[in-house]
């Protein structure tokens, strides 16, 4: 059963306009999803990344495991190690948590300015994640905000062009995922 203090986490993203809430990775499941300790919650809370969606790291009802999802798990864990203190973001609209209870949220790296936003793809995971291979800029769901979404938009162009990380050793792969699209009032990830 979740505690109440992460039900008044979920409410307090849901009517703010944009939100930072800084949390401590304490565990990382694969390349798209991690646990994070927030202060004042009970136990920890799964983060799935937004506009991530790397290969699985093993099998499971999603797919088969591949190097490529391995590769994304490690450079996840060397990004943001076990104990790193990073910030969720969330902008408007705020988005539910996913079908399986995970917070969605773009995850700003650690000694981040404040002004990160004008550079995501150094500020983010997210930005590191596409930049390298790892994932497309999986717009499954929709586009990030501006100026999120030309920054994710460049780091996928150059990764895509340059063959890097799974776009040179799984290119299918990751143009499925990268056309993926959702129609309009679909659920989130």
């Amino acid at each position: 059963m979740r505690s109440l203090p992460f039900l008044c986490l979920v409410l307090f993203l849901q009517l703010v306009p944009a939100v930072e809430v800084v949390a401590t990775v304490t565990r990382h499941t694969d390349g798209d999803t991690l646990r994070v300790r927030i202060d004042g919650v009970d136990g920890t809370l799964a983060v799935r990344l937004l506009w991530l969606d790397t290969a699985e790291s093993r099998n499971n009802d999603h797919g088969k495991a591949m190097p490529e999802g391995l590769a994304a798990s490690a450079a996840l864990a060397t990004l943001v190690p076990v104990g790193a203190e990073v910030r969720l973001w969330h902008a408007s609209p705020i988005l539910p948590p996913d079908t399986y209870g995970r917070l969605l949220a773009v995850l700003v790296l650690p000694n981040a300015p404040e002004t990160w936003q004008q550079d995501a793809a150094t500020w983010t995971a997210q930005g590191h994640m596409i930049t390298a291979g790892h994932s497309p800029y999986w717009r499954k769901y929709g586009e990030a905000q501006a100026p999120l979404h030309a920054a994710f938009l460049v780091g996928h162009e150059t990764a895509k062009d340059g063959s890097a990380g799974a776009w040179g050793t799984a290119g299918k792969w990751m143009r499925d995922k990268s056309n993926e699209r959702t129609a309009k009032g679909s659920r989130t990830p």
